[in-house]
């Protein structure tokens, strides 16, 4: 005997659904204990749909990691903190050592022809080539002299000739 069934269908969401799932309701009446029996259900869907929410949850959380990462990296201060100061502050003095040493450098080479000056002097060689030699000493103290890099414990000693 064939009961008369009245069929509606609907969608019904949950948790992290994206496309709710089928839900199929049977009305029927005049329902007898004789009636209640096992019936079965069969029914088709797309493959893609079983990868369809855990891809979501995998792409939210990359997502969210992604936006730790960004939040971390990124440098929201106005005011410049103790590290890029530090960092400044590295970089002047390393620019001052450097300015330092071509300083001495420069003095070091203006002692050195003195050197060789006084040694000239001494071995009693050419006096022509020691005055000339004494002239490029004085040509290289004036232009330190200029520069302001005339070292101070010079300038107490005065050359006076000997010939």
């Amino acid at each position: 005997m064939l009961m008369a069934l009245e069929e509606s269908r609907d969608v019904k969401f949950s948790y992290l659904d994206t496309t709710g799932r089928p839900v199929v309701v049977l009305h029927t009446r005049h329902i007898v204990p004789d009636h209640a029996t096992k019936f079965h259900v069969e029914y088709a869907f797309a493959s893609v749909g079983l990868l369809r929410e855990p891809m979501l949850l995998i792409a939210a959380f990359a997502a969210l990691f992604v936006a730790a990462i960004a939040y971390n990296r990124l440098e929201l201060t106005i005011s410049r903190d103790e590290k890029w100061q530090a960092a400044k502050d590295v970089e002047m003095i390393a620019t001052l050592m450097h300015k330092a040493e071509s300083i001495l450098l420069e003095q070091g080479k203006a002692i050195d022809a003195g050197m060789r000056l006084c040694a000239s002097i001494r071995a009693g060689d050419d006096v022509e080539h020691a005055q000339k030699e004494r002239a490029k000493l004085d040509a290289t103290f004036n232009d330190l002299e200029k520069k302001g890099l005339f070292p101070l414990w010079l300038q107490k000693i005065t050359f006076t000739p000997l010939f």
